[in-house]
C-alpha cells in the first residue's frame, strides 16, 4: 500500500539520474561485454550467440514483477540487488578468462542479469511511486541520459581499462562503482512506500500454494533422477551424447524453460484490467501486419550485433581497447546522433517521408560488413568506418521505430500498448542473437552478413502493408 510520499533528502534531480545510472550500467555489461569475455575465453561462435540468451530476464520479467510489488519496498528491492550486482562482479573479477572457466562465468551472468532485472523493475516502480505524474514526465530526459551514459562509461572507458590491465581490474573497477552506487541510495533514498510482506513469509506462501499433485510429481522426478542417473549417465555415453558441445546443452535448457513459461501463461487468464487494453490493440485495422512489422523490426539487425564482435577482431585484427574506442564512444556517439537527426527530421517532414530512407539505413550496413568479409583483411580504418554507418543507422531505425510504435498505440492504453509491442520487438531480437553464432559457423563471416541482410526483408514487405506506414496514424 502505498503512502504519503516522504519528502525526500535530495531533489528528484539528484536521485532519478543516480537510479536510472544504476538501471543502465548492469544491463550495459550484460549486454554487450558477455560476448566479448565468452570469445576472449575461447568460446565458439555458437556458444557465443548464446549469449543472447542473456537477455531473457528482460524479457521475463513480468513474471515475478508483481512479486517485487508485494514484499519489501522498491527502495531495499533496488540497494539489494545493486549490492548484488556488485558482488557478482567482483566474482567476475576472479575468475580466469580461459575456456575451463566458461560455465562459471555463464552461471555469474546469468545471475547478473537476473539481479539486474529485478533492478529494472524496483527502480521504475520507485520512480512512479515517489513522483506525481507530471513530475514522471518533467524527468524523462534525466532517465534516459543517465542511461545512456552508464552505457557509455561501461562500453568505452571501462571497457577500454580491460583491454588495457586484463579484465579482472576491469569487472573490479565496474563493481566498485555498482557498489558506490547502491550506497549512495542507502543514504539517499527515503521510502516511497509501505513494507510489503517479509521475503521470507512471501516465499512460504508461493509454497503453499503448489497444488499437492504437482510438488508429489516433482518430487517423483527428482528421485527418479537421483536414483537413475549413473546407469542413464552411462547410456548416454554409449550414445556419443556426451560429444555434444556445451553451447547445445545451453539451448536446450532455455527452450525448455521457454516452453514452460509459455504452457504456464497459456493456461492464465488475462486480468479483467488488461483485456480492453489487449482488445483495443487487437482492433487495430490490419493489426497482423502492424505485429509482423514490430517482431520482424530489429531481426537483422539482432543477428549482426552478436557477430559484430567476433568478426571485427577475428577478421580485422581490432583489439578489446580498439573496440572500446570504435564502438563504445564513436559507435554510442553515432547512434545517438542518428536518434536526435532522426526525431528532427520526422518532426519537421513527417513520418511517412522519413519512414523508407530511415529502415534502409539501418538494413544496408549489413551488405557493407558482408562486403568487409568478402574483401578479406581489410584495414581498421575502414572497419571503423563501417561500424559508425551502422551505429549512425541503427540511430536513424530507432527514431522512425519509437515514433511508429507510439502511432500504433491508442491514447486511451498507451502505456499498456507501448509495453506489450516493445516487448515482442525484444523477444524477436533475443531468439535472433541466440542462433546467430549457429549460423555464422555453418557458412562463414561472408554468408552470413549476406544474410543478415536477407532477415530484414520480412520486415521491409511488411512495411508496406502495416498500418500508419503510408497513411494517417490507426
Amino acid at each position: 500500500m502505498v503512502t504519503d510520499r516522504p519528502a525526500p533528502k535530495v531533489s528528484p534531480h539528484a536521485w532519478v539520474p543516480s537510479t536510472y545510472f544504476a538501471e543502465g550500467f548492469p544491463y550495459a555489461v550484460v549486454n554487450n561485454l558477455a560476448e566479448i569475455l565468452f570469445q576472449q575465453a575461447g568460446a565458439s561462435l555458437g556458444l557465443i550467440g548464446l549469449t543472447s540468451l542473456l537477455h531473457a530476464p528482460w524479457n521475463l520479467k513480468f513474471l515475478w514483477a508483481n512479486w517485487i510489488d508485494r514484499t519489501l519496498t522498491k527502495r531495499r528491492w533496488m540497494i539489494a540487488m545493486q549490492l548484488g550486482c556488485a558482488a557478482l562482479l567482483f566474482v567476475l573479477a576472479g575468475l580466469p578468462v580461459e575456456a575451463a572457466a566458461l560455465p562459471w562465468i555463464a552461471a555469474a551472468f546469468l545471475v547478473l542479469a537476473l539481479c539486474s532485472a529485478t533492478n529494472d523493475i524496483a527502480i521504475d516502480a520507485y520512480y512512479m511511486e515517489a513522483l506525481g505524474d507530471e513530475a514522471q514526465a518533467k524527468f524523462v530526459g534525466y532517465r534516459a541520459t543517465a542511461y545512456r551514459l552508464a552505457t557509455l562509461l561501461v562500453k568505452g572507458p571501462l571497457l577500454g581499462l580491460a583491454g588495457a590491465v586484463g579484465f579482472a581490474w576491469g569487472f573490479a573497477a565496474m563493481a566498485s562503482i555498482l557498489l558506490g552506487s547502491a550506497l549512495l541510495h542507502l543514504w539517499l533514498l527515503p521510502e516511497s512506500s509501505a513494507a510489503g510482506s517479509g521475503l521470507f513469509s512471501a516465499i512460504q506462501s508461493q509454497l503453499r500454494r503448489i497444488r499437492a499433485p504437482y510438488a508429489a510429481l516433482v518430487s517423483a522426478g527428482v528421485a527418479a533422477l537421483v536414483l537413475g542417473f549413473a546407469p542413464l549417465a552411462t547410456a548416454l555415453r554409449s550414445l556419443g551424447v556426451d560429444r555434444l558441445p556445451l553451447s547445445f546443452w545451453a539451448a536446450a535448457v532455455l527452450l525448455l524453460v521457454l516452453f514452460g513459461v509459455w504452457l504456464h501463461h497459456s493456461r492464465a487468464t488475462l486480468a479483467k484490467a488488461e483485456r480492453p487494453a489487449l482488445a483495443a490493440l487487437m482492433a487495430t485495422p490490419r493489426i497482423g501486419a502492424a505485429l509482423g512489422f514490430v517482431i520482424f523490426f530489429r531481426t537483422g539487425e539482432s543477428f549482426l550485433q552478436k557477430m559484430k564482435w567476433p568478426f571485427l577482431h577475428e577478421e580485422l585484427g581490432i583489439t578489446v581497447g580498439q573496440y572500446a574506442v570504435l564502438n563504445g564512444t564513436l559507435g554510442v556517439v553515432a547512434g545517438f546522433v542518428g536518434t536526435f537527426i532522426g526525431g528532427l527530421c520526422i518532426a519537421r517532414h513527417g513520418f511517412r517521408v522519413w519512414f523508407w530512407p530511415f529502415i534502409a539505413a539501418q538494413n544496408l550496413p549489413n551488405l557493407a560488413y558482408a562486403g568487409l568479409a568478402a574483401a578479406g583483411r581489410a584495414s581498421t580504418e575502414l572497419g571503423a568506418a563501417v561500424l559508425c554507418m551502422d551505429e549512425l543507422g541503427s540511430g536513424l531505425g530507432t527514431a522512425v521505430f519509437m515514433v511508429y510504435l507510439m502511432r500504433l498505440c491508442s491514447r486511451e492504453h498507451r502505456a499498456a500498448h507501448f509495453a506489450v509491442l516493445s516487448a515482442l520487438m525484444s523477444l524477436s531480437f533475443t531468439v535472433a542473437g541466440m542462433l546467430s553464432g549457429f549460423i555464422a559457423e555453418a557458412v562463414g563471416y561472408g554468408n552470413y552478413f549476406a544474410l543478415t541482410f536477407v532477415a530484414t526483408l520480412p520486415m521491409t514487405v511488411l512495411g508496406f502493408f502495416a498500418p500508419g506506414t503510408k497513411d494517417a496514424p490507426p
